[in-house]
Formats: structure tokens, sequence, C-alpha cells
């Protein structure tokens, strides 16, 4: 069996704006800049077979380039109990869409995800209880910003868990639709990056 989820990779210039902001709390596991990730959507456990079936109607799932930007942090969990915190992201009108499509194209090979509202966010850290000066940390890095950073592939990831937390492979890389249009017709790739499951 396979743990696996769908993806976008983070750039090295906003990880390294993303590390910047990662201190200034205590009882925080905070994320390596190896384990950061944009989630589109969490697959769970699936077998070998089922991942190729995955695998192949990713590789037909179009949509346009864009460009996303940080935009603020924030938390799960309450303010008196915070499970993670993450870093927002701004531009997210086409990534809200690949989103969807991409679940849509799933249903044919078995994988029905549950319905609720996609949040994207980049992971930061997970908290162990109330953090010391979480009340601060929030306040200065509320405005958290960055440059546009571009958006042209989705991924195919595995989670495995080692000692130190979780490890995440890049297993299928899905570009752009070399031509979309408006109208939803598009010209695909030829093919895309993938390793045999």
């Amino acid at each position: 069996m396979m743990r696996l989820f769908f993806g976008l990779e983070i750039p090295e210039e906003i990880k390294e704006r993303l590390t910047m902001v990662m201190h200034g709390m205590d009882y925080v596991r905070w994320h390596h800049p190896d384990q950061m990730h944009l989630t589109l959507c969490f697959l769970g456990e699936v077998s070998h077979h089922q991942a190729s079936d995955i695998n192949a109607v990713a590789g037909l799932v179009p949509f346009e380039p864009f460009d996303l930007m940080l935009d603020g942090i924030g938390y799960f969990g309450s303010k008196e109990k915070p499970r993670a915190l993450w870093a927002n992201v701004a531009g997210t009108k086409p990534l809200i869409a690949l989103q969807k499509r991409l679940t849509q194209a799933l249903v044919p090979v078995g994988i029905h995800l549950q319905e609720r509202k996609f949040k994207p966010h980049i992971t930061l850290a997970r908290f162990k209880g109330r953090p010391l000066f979480f009340d601060d940390y929030m306040e200065s890095n509320k405005s958290l910003s960055s440059a546009p950073f571009h958006v042209r592939n989705f991924c195919l990831y595995e989670s495995r868990m080692g000692r130190t937390g979780s490890h995440y492979e890049i297993l299928a890389r899905y570009p752009v639709a070399q031509n979309f249009h408006s109208d939803n017709s598009y010209d695909m790739a030829e093919s895309h990056e993938y390793q045999s499951f």
C-alpha cells in the first residue's frame, strides 16, 4: 500500500521566506523546508495498482498556469488549543479550479474524497499544546507576504513516516496544458514525468 496525496511544490525562494518566520515560539515542531508543500487533496492508503490508475487520470487534468503569493498566517484549532500553524496564499481562484477538476477526475478510479471546503495553505508547524508567545507571534507575522511565484505543474506525492516525522517523495509531475482556452478546450502536453508504481 502507498499513502498518497496531490500537491504543489514550493519554490526555494518561498521556502527561504517562510524559514525567516519559523521561530519565536516554544512547544512547536517546525517543519523542515523539505517538507513544505501545498496540499491539493489527500488520497490516503491506496494499492500500487490503484496508484497507476490515479497517475493515468491525473495526467489528463487540464489547468492554466497561474501565480500565487504568501498572504498572512493562520492556524487550525482554537486559540486556546491550536493544532497547526500555516501560511496563507493569495491568487487562489485557478488553484481552486484545479483542485476541483482533480477531485472529479479521481472518482472513476474509485477515489471519493470528502466534500469539504478547500483551504489552500502551507503548513509551517505542529503544536504540542498551546505554545508560549503564541499571541505575540501571530501579531508579529500577520503581514507575511511574498512576491508572486509561478505554478506550472502539480505533483503526486508519497508520504512515508520516519523517525523524525513524515517524509514526502514526488512520484510524478503533471505539467500545465500547453494551450488552455477559456472555453475549456486545451492541448495537453505530450507526456508527464513519472516513476513506475
